[in-house]
């Protein structure tokens, strides 16, 4: 998978978790992804199975990285920048970059 085509799955993720918060949009199935051993249901499209896939690997985040899970949520799901989040946080930019570069990295490999 390409640095492009995840980004891409990543704000598909994020909308489809803002439009699933508010109860519009994207059906809610989110809710059965945390189980480790959870199968995509059949019947998901093709879009809402990539969706999925992200949100399994983004709970997988959280088991390992605390920290990571929540600047990737915040990032995507929240459209707040890595400079405000790092101000928030009361730690450097460069700090929280490379917290968010390895969430990133732990996403792509749980989804290659």
């Amino acid at each position: 998978m390409k640095k492009d085509e995840l980004k891409a799955r990543l704000i598909n993720w994020g909308r489809w978790s803002r439009e699933v918060e508010i109860h519009t949009g994207y059906p809610s199935l989110s809710a059965f992804l945390n189980t480790s051993d959870m199968c995509i249901p059949s019947s998901v499209t093709g879009t809402e199975k990539e969706v999925l896939e992200v949100e399994k690997a983004v709970c997988k985040l959280k088991q390992f990285d605390e920290l990571g899970y929540e600047v990737i949520k915040t990032y995507y799901i929240n459209n707040i920048s890595l400079n405000k989040i790092s101000k928030d946080i009361k730690r450097s930019k460069g700090y929280v970059h490379t917290v968010f570069r390895g969430a990133e990295m732990f996403i792509h490999g749980f989804l290659s």
